[in-house]
């Protein structure tokens, strides 16, 4: 959820602000203390004071285009009295999920804090009474699986641990051959696939034909059915005889704004938000609070919003374990100018490119009525400038692309002669 409307106002405003420090309480079974929150000002008879000495800093997230190249925050505050010191080293050892709180003071009251960090705590140090802590920021708790559990049904460490052959795969028990719309086996098959979603299977011939990938809509007892005649991602389907080996691929068909929530929120359960359609192994379970859910509706609408209709749908397919799941998400992302920041301490997502500003491409078309058999001779170089002469795009305002093709030439250089003087004016609202 975004800031509220009142403690965004306030930031305008010479509120007094205390800094508050606790694990995220979503997260259930993580290193630290639960139930401490530690506060950056010492409570006395007064008003609570400011913590003095290093005040709250949040290193800005860059971004560089062409090459693509994000750069996670960082963020430090600091903490009064020995005991605020010693609890947030219980309460915050490293590598535990955090988040700072900003609570203001205005006049009499006090508003409701806010979120203003979202991270992982790196270190507690300082010197006397005052405790400097330090963390990472948001991404930080993706990099793998961010909730530890006691008893983990597949790896941690990665995406898509059961897209691979050792544990998660089956021998077909008839041959699959032209015209075949199932595959069957001895026994239930485990591969999985999104929730209400078509899913996809890695077939290994005995026969020692190359692999393929086939796509299927349903599960009937021991089989896989709605099998695809034709096998995809450049794979070509051939004849698999008994034996032949089918293991679980992921494959998730989805806009990449929509692909990106799913798999940061999914748990397997489907109980995370409407995005936890994924299975367990293909999701990093982040808590739905944690993420800016509306921020990546807008960016998939915006970007949606360029086509003359529907949206942007792409395929995501992997047939090995993937990590750092991070690494892997940027990786996906980046072929389509996406990339994961924070925004309001959640996470969110942004384009690179600026969807407002671009504007389809215009051909002009050239005959005799905007050729110009001959132009006079002329010379108006000034060495002094750096140009020669500025052209604008004549059309309306606001300009309209289908209008907007006429250039006009606008004189930059001296001396002015008559010549160019009575040539070509801008009559509308120049656009460079």
């Amino acid at each position: 959820m975004a800031w509220s409307p009142v403690f965004i106002a306030n930031l305008s405003r010479s509120a007094r602000v205390t800094f508050e420090a606790q694990k995220v309480p979503t997260f259930t079974i993580v290193p630290g203390a639960a139930g401490l929150s530690v506060r950056s000002d010492q409570i006395s008879a007064g008003d609570p004071a400011i913590s003095p000495g290093a005040a709250l800093a949040l290193s800005a997230q860059s971004v560089s285009i062409p090459s693509f190249a994000v750069s996670s925050a960082q963020w430090r505050f600091a903490v009064c009295g020995i005991e605020s010191g010693r609890d947030i080293a219980t309460a915050l050892p490293r590598g535990s999920a955090c988040e700072i709180l900003a609570r203001q003071h205005v006049g009499a009251g006090i508003i409701a804090p806010e979120r203003i960090i979202l991270g992982q705590s790196r270190d507690v140090s300082g010197i006397g009474p005052q405790s400097i802590v330090s963390g990472w920021g948001a991404l930080s708790l993706v990099i793998s699986r961010p909730l530890a559990r006691t008893s983990p049904s597949t790896n941690d460490a990665a995406l898509f641990a059961n897209c691979q052959d050792a544990g998660n795969s089956l021998a077909l028990s008839s041959a699959f051959n032209s015209g075949a719309t199932s595959l069957q086996f001895a026994s239930a098959p485990p591969m999985q696939r999104e929730t209400s979603a078509t899913g996809a299977v890695l077939v290994t011939p005995v026969s020692g034909a190359d692999p393929y990938i086939v796509t299927y809509t349903g599960v009937s007892g021991n089989n896989l059915t709605g099998v695809s005649a034709s096998a995809i991602f450049g794979t070509t389907r051939t004849n698999a005889g008994a034996g032949s080996v089918v293991q679980e691929v992921c494959f998730i068909n989805k806009h990449p704004v929509s692909m990106a929530l799913a798999v940061l929120t999914s748990t397997g359960t489907g109980t995370n938000g409407s995005a936890d359609t994924l299975p367990e192994s293909w999701g990093l379970a982040v808590p739905e609070s944690l993420i800016d859910v509306q921020g990546f509706t807008d960016a998939a609408t915006a970007l949606n919003a360029s086509l003359p209709s529907g949206s942007f749908l792409v395929h995501t397919v992997e047939t090995t374990p993937q990590g750092p799941p991070l690494t892997w998400l940027q990786g996906e992302l980046s072929r389509y100018g996406l990339w994961l920041c924070t925004r309001q301490g959640q996470i969110t997502i942004r384009a690179a490119l600026d969807y407002y500003r671009h504007r389809p491409a215009t051909v002009m078309q050239l005959d005799s009525s905007n050729l110009i058999a001959a132009l006079p001779e002329r010379s108006n170089f000034d060495a002094s400038l750096q140009a020669e002469a500025v052209f604008f795009t004549a059309g309306a305002d606001p300009l309209i692309v289908a209008d907007a093709f006429i250039l006009n030439e606008a004189p930059q250089t001296r001396p002015l002669i008559s010549t160019i003087a009575d040539g070509p004016k801008i009559t509308t609202s120049p656009y460079v």
